[in-house]
């Protein structure tokens, strides 16, 4: 529950100013283009000006595992700029576009320090502004009823195409949904009604995205909230997990544009693993993965850049085996899948660098070294950040764009920091707050 005690932890204007754009980076981020972004550079300046005031980076209390967690996230945070960075040495060819996504998350190194020094509860916050957030969006497909037009009636915006909109408006919603206790759903009835709303615009609009790479997330997201529930909550479970099951089932019944998404998926696979019909949405994606494969064997240590792969595909190999529009799609496109696309682009170093970006924060978030129960919701929002991205990212690429590796650094500066500085009775004599 949300208090006028929270903003104890306004300590200057400064602290305010900070502190106030951290809390309000989701609201646009799917809307308005520049947001996450300006959000994101704003709030590093700030943090930097207020790291050289105090002229200490880090805060002389921290323990030695939260000294460990915190150099584990500021190498997580810059393993994306190492990967490149390698990777381009090896090929003996530096270039500065490649490093504009992951520029993004070192950008967050000043911001996750500068909340090392100046702990703020982030974790209970945010479910109430993402909730704003997916009416902002609404609001935003309504006012632009041409860019879904555009996409064949599936949702998008400006920022955002079906694909990326579907994945990170399923991550969004999925955040309210964790944040939702069975126990606590009709006894705090104003919070709870604020997230519900939230959540059920986000359904709305994960259903409107058509972005089957995250509808794939669904099942193993509910199955993460209800193995965390069911032990503290049978009946409230329960009662939760049939009626979204049934949800589910009427909407596939009922909405023929989700049918019409599921069943062409099911075909599809189908097609290009026993038929030869293996050009369709689906089967383009998976011919893409297997020529990649194949390209990775030339460089796996160096990988071949943003397009460096472009002139292999000429070879009789590819174009006597593939119709031309999977070749043309991988050669200006890449190949839909966040893992493959690193690989292809910086070697093994990519593939490492998506690793330790994706489970890091699963890591820290979820690893219970206090029984302290007031920090489940970060538990359950790295449970969250993990498995919808890690899911999704088999089809599409997801920290590629600049204003979504924004957003996911955000994330991971606010909620480890959170749970580390939550550490700081163990291993050392501090008492936690």
């Amino acid at each position: 529950m949300i208090s006028i005690s929270q903003f104890k932890y306004f300590n200057n204007p400064l602290d305010l100013v900070i502190k106030s754009l951290l809390i309000i980076s989701p609201l646009f981020f799917i809307s308005i283009r520049v947001w996450i972004n300006g959000v994101l550079f704003a709030a590093s300046l700030l943090s930097i000006v207020y790291l050289l005031k105090t002229k200490s980076f880090l805060p002389s209390t921290l323990n030695g595992i939260q000294k460990n967690r915190v150099f584990l996230v500021l190498f997580t945070l810059s393993i994306g700029f190492i990967a490149i960075l390698i990777s381009q040495l090896l090929q003996h060819n530096i270039r500065m576009k490649p490093y504009d996504a992951p520029l993004r998350m070192v950008l967050c190194i000043p911001i996750f320090l500068y909340l090392l020094h100046q702990p703020f509860s982030t974790s209970k916050i945010l479910p109430y502004v993402l909730s704003l957030s997916t009416l902002i969006t609404l609001v935003a497909i309504l006012f632009n009823p041409e860019i879904p037009q555009f996409w064949g009636g599936r949702f998008a915006t400006k920022p955002a195409d079906p694909n990326a909109f579907g994945a990170y408006i399923t991550l969004i919603t999925t955040l309210i949904f964790f944040s939702i206790d069975p126990k606590e759903l009709f006894n705090r009835k104003l919070e709870s009604s604020i997230k519900l709303v939230g959540f059920l615009i986000g359904i709305y609009l994960v259903a409107g995205s058509g972005t089957r790479g995250a509808w794939l997330s669904i099942p193993f997201l509910l199955l993460a909230w209800f193995l965390h529930h069911v032990r503290k909550d049978i009946k409230g479970t329960l009662v939760i997990s049939i009626v979204m099951i049934l949800a589910c089932i009427i909407s596939y019944q009922l909405l023929e544009n989700i049918q019409a998404r599921v069943n062409s998926g099911f075909t599809e696979v189908f097609s290009w693993l026993y038929t030869q019909n293996k050009d369709t949405s689906a089967g383009i994606r998976f011919s893409m993965w297997k020529i990649t494969a194949d390209l990775l064997l030339e460089r796996p240590f160096s990988g071949f850049s943003d397009l460096g792969y472009q002139n292999y595909l000429s070879n009789h190999i590819y174009t006597e085996k593939y119709n031309p529009i999977v070749i043309e799609t991988l050669a200006k496109a890449g190949p839909h899948n966040e893992y493959l696309a690193n690989l292809l682009r910086s070697g093994i170093w990519g593939g490492i660098s998506v690793l330790i970006i994706l489970v890091t924060p699963l890591f820290i978030l979820t690893t219970k070294i206090t029984k302290n129960e007031s920090f489940q919701y970060s538990m359950l929002q790295g449970i969250a950040l993990f498995i919808c991205l890690a899911i999704t990212g088999l089809s599409i690429e997801i920290f590629n764009l600049k204003y979504t590796s924004s957003f996911y650094a955000l994330f991971i500066a606010m909620l480890c920091s959170e749970k580390i500085m939550s550490l700081n009775n163990i291993g050392g004599t501090h008492e936690q707050k």
